[in-house]
C-alpha cells in the first residue's frame, strides 16, 4: 500500500499538482452546475415553486456554514496528529514535521 503513495515524494510538483488538482475542480465544477440546475427547476416547479426556492436560499448557508466547521475540525485533527508524531518521531524528520506542523496549525486559526 506504501508503493502506491510513494510517488507522491518522487515526482515533480508540477504534474503532481495537475494530476491532483484536475479531479478536484472537475468535481467542484460539476458541483456548482448541480447547484445552478436544481435552483432553475425548483424555481419553474408549479405552486410553490419560489417559496421552495427561499428555502433552498435560506438552507445553502446553514449547510456551508457546518462545512466549514467540519473542515476546522478535519485541520485541528491534522494538526494533533501531527503533534503527535513530532513528539514520537526521531530527529531526522522532526524539522519538515514541525513546519507541517506549524502550517496546519496557522491555516486551521485562518479557518
Amino acid at each position: 500500500m506504501n508503493n502506491d503513495r510513494e510517488f507522491l515524494g518522487t515526482q515533480p510538483i508540477d504534474p503532481l499538482l495537475k494530476q491532483l488538482a484536475i479531479p478536484t475542480v472537475t468535481a467542484q465544477l460539476i458541483n456548482m452546475l448541480y447547484n445552478i440546475v436544481d435552483r432553475i427547476y425548483i424555481g419553474h416547479m408549479p405552486g410553490d415553486g419560489s417559496l421552495a426556492l427561499t428555502g433552498v436560499g435560506v438552507c445553502m448557508p446553514l449547510i456551508m456554514i457546518v462545512s466549514a466547521f467540519a473542515a476546522l475540525e478535519k485541520e485541528t485533527a491534522m494538526a494533533a496528529l501531527l503533534s503527535y508524531q513530532i513528539r514520537t518521531s526521531g530527529s531526522s524528520s522532526t524539522p519538515e514535521l514541525s513546519f507541517t506542523f506549524n502550517a496546519t496549525s496557522f491555516k486551521s486559526c485562518l479557518t
